[in-house]
């Protein structure tokens, strides 16, 4: 029996650190088993073999790494919990010290991408929630709140690289924001523009309704662009999520609206945070600081960091770097980063060899085959939806097997049952595959597997098994799929850990007032 207890008072084993409650917290576990008439419709032998040599079974047969992983720092456990940012607030502070143990450089890069993640995806969110409101709007609120509405439909469509041309035609002639959307124009030198990137012309002053914090925020994305991380986090942590941009009125009846053109700041920010945390980290951490400098568009910064690890991988990645994730073992985290490299090539032009890179991927398992399929759906090949099979379990039941073969006297196999690690690993590997349908073009196919990775019995709110970016995905495709009202649950129960939700869940319930009252109901109903 493990030594650490994570589980209180619902079970007779809890791991110290983890803090998760696990009678019935994620409500299942590996779910299915392969009778003759359910047998695979795909050959799972690789996946068996791959399973016999995972994390999972390591930690089943001896849970010391699971252990020390819970023990070097509480921030493990609400990650766990998918609390990404409290567990950050943990980790910050030891991660940046000299001689940081790896385990916690690893932990506080991870909760620092995953917010980053959550964050991109809500930007997404915002863009298509104002392409929508700029479609039901027309005339049904004021001269000053259309134009403004307009201003920024275009901001949003120019930071997507989207012509503004749809918005422009409903910016009313002489808008008190007609310079913002003129300072879109490639290679403006206005004051304006000059202003929009972060700098202070002199003598200039912000259109009517603008309030400071807009202006704090593009200084942010000024530090950003500068490669000031530290000081991009520490400016952007002192303006309040809520604070809006933009107010047109006065008083109780005053419309707050925030930039789209600033809708990833709070993504860059964290992301540049993964990157300054990962600076001095070991060559385990260069998945994680490549993500982060994807999503900041630095592809070349990408390709360096991972050059080491791809050079001479060291012989075992530590449990911190593969747990909660889609990988398996020490190959899997590589191959990761060779997808990784790839694409970054990609990004610099080089399609050719990146494209050969990743069709040389091995397809032996599940997930490598969806792991090859994501990357090079990205660089726009043909979407394959035969990669995953329909039903999950297929997957889970590869571990379930060889867990049973331990025995039931094996030291972690509770703590595998508890966390629900298997579970875990499955949704990983789902929600990769809904990326793969999403950039394809297929929103209810990546819902669907989405919904399917997602823990039932915390319905649209974050769980263990609920983390804030797949549910901020799920939140996004909703939207696209002109679903704002499911898309609006999932940001109110997700309000407390993630307070960048506010002003994407304002702009929603706008949205579906407008709509209400373009139905001839009544503003409330829209909410």
């Amino acid at each position: 029996m493990s030594s650490v207890r994570f589980l209180g008072a619902c079970s007779s084993l809890s791991l110290a650190g983890l803090g998760l409650v696990a009678c019935g917290s994620s409500g299942e576990s590996p779910r299915g088993t392969n009778t003759a008439s359910q047998a695979p419709a795909v050959d799972v032998t690789a996946d068996r073999g791959a399973a016999k040599q995972s994390w999972v079974v390591a930690v089943a047969r001896d849970p010391a790494d699971l252990v020390k992983l819970a023990q070097s720092n509480p921030g493990w456990g609400k990650l766990f919990n998918s609390d990404a940012g409290a567990a950050l607030v943990d980790f910050r502070g030891p991660a940046l010290e000299a001689g940081a143990p790896a385990e916690v450089e690893l932990g506080a890069a991870r909760a620092a991408l995953e917010l980053a993640m959550a964050r991109a995806q809500l930007a997404g969110l915002t863009t298509n929630a104002w392409t929508r409101l700029g479609e039901v709007t027309g005339n049904s609120a004021g001269a000053e709140a259309v134009a403004w509405r307009a201003c920024f439909e275009a901001r949003a469509l120019a930071a997507h690289g989207q012509p503004i041309a749809p918005a422009q035609k409903r910016l009313p002639p002489n808008a008190v924001c007609a310079g913002v959307v003129a300072a879109l124009t490639p290679g403006d030198a206005t004051p304006t523009a000059s202003w929009l990137k972060g700098q202070s012309p002199a003598g200039f002053v912000p259109p009517a309704g603008a309030t400071p914090a807009w202006t704090s925020r593009l200084e942010v994305a000024a530090l950003v662009a500068g490669g000031q991380w530290l000081e991009a986090e520490r400016t952007f942590a002192a303006i309040d999520p809520a604070a809006p941009d933009v107010l047109v009125g006065t008083g109780e009846t005053a419309l707050g609206l925030q930039d789209p053109g600033l809708a990833m700041l709070g993504a860059q920010v964290a992301a540049g945070l993964v990157v300054e945390l990962t600076k001095d980290a070991g060559e385990w951490a260069a998945p994680i600081a490549a993500r982060a400098l994807l999503l900041l568009n630095q592809p070349a910064a990408a390709r360096a960091r991972l050059a080491s690890l791809l050079t001479k991988a060291p012989a075992a990645a530590p449990l911190g770097a593969l747990i909660l994730t889609d990988a398996l073992d020490t190959r899997d985290v590589v191959l990761e980063a060779n997808a990784l490299d790839a694409l970054a090539q990609h990004r610099l032009g080089e399609t050719a060899p990146a494209k050969a890179a990743l069709e040389a991927l091995p397809a032996d398992t599940i997930a490598h085959r969806v792991l090859r399929g994501w990357a090079l759906r990205q660089l726009g090949e043909k979407f394959d939806p035969t990669v995953l099979p329909d039903d999950r379990s297929l997957l889970a039941q590869t571990i379930a097997d060889e867990l049973k073969t331990l025995g039931t006297s094996a030291p972690g196999l509770a703590d595998v049952a508890a966390l629900n690690l298997v579970e875990r690993f499955v949704d990983a590997v789902e929600r990769r595959f809904a990326e793969s349908a999403d950039l394809a073009g297929e929103p209810e196919r990546a819902l669907k597997h989405l919904e399917g990775a997602e823990d039932k019995s915390h319905a649209l709110a974050p769980s263990p098994r609920n983390q804030l970016s797949a549910l901020m995905f799920a939140a996004r495709v909703n939207v696209r799929m002109g679903r704002p009202r499911v898309a609006l649950k999932y940001l109110s129960r997700a309000q407390d850990r993630l307070p960048a939700v506010t002003a994407p869940a304002e702009l929603l319930r706008d949205l579906l007032t407008i709509q209400a009252m373009g139905q001839e109901g009544s503003a409330a109903s829209g909410q």
